[in-house]
């Protein structure tokens, strides 16, 4: 499914499990309630996607294009999110825990009571972010 186009679809509880779709494009799709345990999504874009409650571990979305979606909710436990633009991304209620945002734009993301125990935010761009209500204590690992 690499480079699959997904642009307005409808995908909710859609079970995408395992599935490389690197180079996809999801923007401006509904993608609440779907399984995409273990996918490939680099250099994705899923601009303005609504992915809440998806179950996206251990996902890879390196370098991915986010931005504007809402990822409320979800699991992203172990993601890899390398720099990846996330900017203006709702993150609420997320669970971070070990995911790697290194080098990755969260400029102006929510991440209210979002989840990030020994979470890699490394060279991360953190303008604007809202850490309120963090639900965990806040663990920066290889934050300089």
């Amino acid at each position: 499914m690499v480079g699959v186009n997904f642009s307005k679809s409808d995908l909710y509880g859609a079970i995408l499990d395992k599935t490389d779709m690197t180079d996809a494009v999801f923007n401006d799709a509904n993608t609440a309630g779907t399984s995409m345990e273990g996918a490939i999504l680099d250099n994705a874009s899923m601009m303005r996607c609504d992915f809440e409650d998806t179950k996206l571990k251990p996902t890879s979305l390196f370098c991915a294009q986010i931005r504007n979606a809402n990822l409320e909710n979800s699991n992203l436990a172990g993601v890899n999110l390398r720099v990846a633009n996330l900017k203006g991304t709702r993150l609420k209620n997320c669970s971070l825990r070990g995911a790697c945002l290194a080098g990755a734009d969260l400029e102006g993301c929510d991440l209210n009571g979002a989840e990030l125990y020994n979470t890699n935010l490394r060279g991360a761009n953190l303008t604007d972010v809202n850490f309120e209500d963090i639900t965990t204590a806040l663990h920066m690992t290889h934050m300089t």
